[in-house]
């Protein structure tokens, strides 16, 4: 008989990143290993493989939030009366009020191991006392075989007192995230993301006019939106660098992979604000499992994760620095391939949903 594993989150969906992208990775490393995954949510249970979907009105809104903690119980009791055993329960919880509080004396019924993953701190401003005090009384509720891993930083498992606690990045599919068939565009550089100050956007223009002084004949593609893409398209227009850019706009997600491997250097310019430091860039590792060079900040996880100048470059949140970076990848075919393939074998190695998932199996190993 397989195993039973509940993962416990807000909402799902396929189609985003951060938390929901982190439950359907969590599931899928679960089934790779032989568990048979429920997914349950305000809105409702679904098995995982069989139904993705479930109708979730007013996602996001206050409402929703409001009403979260209320809702959330009755289905996980409902799940548990569908499921029968349960033999892990996993709850994705980057908001304790919201999820984990009203939910724990029920899971503490219940005789299974539970993982609480601690997301990053970005709802409470990014005050690490506040978030260890939270964290504190959490733990304090907790089932009696647990075990806290975080997707943001190891810096938020120092902050927090447990002697199980493990690291566990967002990973990435294997299947989806793969080196395709195609020779890279010389000179063309790639970005994926929102067009935020977060994400380094307002680098974008002045990054590409100061690779073209520097006599690189560079074009960037340009993909995704957000609250900068048209003051962009507007300083591009003013400084006469249309014809070097390739906007997609948004695009399905199955696109990214085939256009981000066409670029012969991705870049991902986050901003060095100290909040940032508590988070884990998903973007780079996807970026890296394509076999293609990545240029990055110089943020704690990136430095702790990853062997800089052997896996990845890092740039200060600097023009300068970026295009200098960038320009070493494009004039450099060796040290392009080195970076790439390096970064790639890593990724390989470390960030699959299945090797992350068995480090949580692992650190249970006696409770399952």
């Amino acid at each position: 008989m397989p195993l039973n594993a509940l993962i416990i989150n807000d909402w799902i969906s396929n189609r985003v990143a951060g938390g929901t992208y982190r439950v359907q990775g969590f599931a899928e490393g679960f089934v790779t290993l032989g568990f048979r995954v429920f997914i349950t949510t305000p809105w409702g249970i679904t098995e995982y493989k069989k139904i993705n979907e479930v109708h979730q009105p007013n996602v996001g809104s206050p409402l929703y939030y409001a009403t979260t903690g209320m809702i959330l119980p009755l289905q996980v009791i409902r799940s548990l009366m569908k499921i029968g055993s349960v033999d892990l329960v996993l709850v994705q919880m980057p908001s304790p009020f919201t999820k984990t509080l009203p939910i724990l004396p029920i899971l503490k019924l219940i005789d299974a191991p539970l993982v609480l993953d601690f997301g990053d701190p970005w709802w409470k401003n990014g005050d690490p006392e506040l978030y260890r005090l939270i964290s504190g009384k959490v733990i304090q509720l907790q089932s009696r075989e647990s075990m806290l891993i975080s997707s943001s930083s190891k810096l938020i498992l120092k902050l927090i007192n447990h002697e199980n606690k493990v690291w566990i990045p967002n990973g990435v599919s294997p299947e989806f995230l793969k080196p395709r068939n195609i020779s890279p565009h010389d000179e063309l550089v790639g970005f994926l993301g929102s067009f935020t100050r977060r994400n380094g956007a307002d680098l974008i223009i002045p990054m590409l006019s100061r690779l073209i002084k520097s006599k690189i004949n560079a074009k960037f593609m340009l993909i995704g939106g957000g609250d900068l893409l048209q003051i962009i398209r507007e300083e591009a227009t003013k400084r006469g660098l249309n014809e070097r850019i390739m906007f997609t706009g948004n695009v399905p997600k199955y696109e990214i992979p085939h256009l981000l491997s066409m670029c012969s250097v991705l870049v991902a310019p986050y901003m060095e604000s100290p909040e940032l430091h508590f988070i884990f860039p998903t973007k780079v590792p996807e970026m890296m499992a394509l076999r293609r060079p990545v240029v990055t900040a110089r943020l704690y996880e990136i430095l702790t994760t990853f062997k800089v100048n052997k896996e990845v470059l890092v740039a200060r949140y600097d023009v300068t620095d970026y295009a200098d970076k960038i320009t070493l990848l494009i004039n450099d075919d060796y040290l392009r391939r080195r970076i790439a393939g390096n970064g790639y074998v890593k990724v390989s190695r470390d960030f699959t949903w299945e090797h992350l998932t068995l480090k949580i199996v692992d650190g249970l190993r006696g409770s399952l």
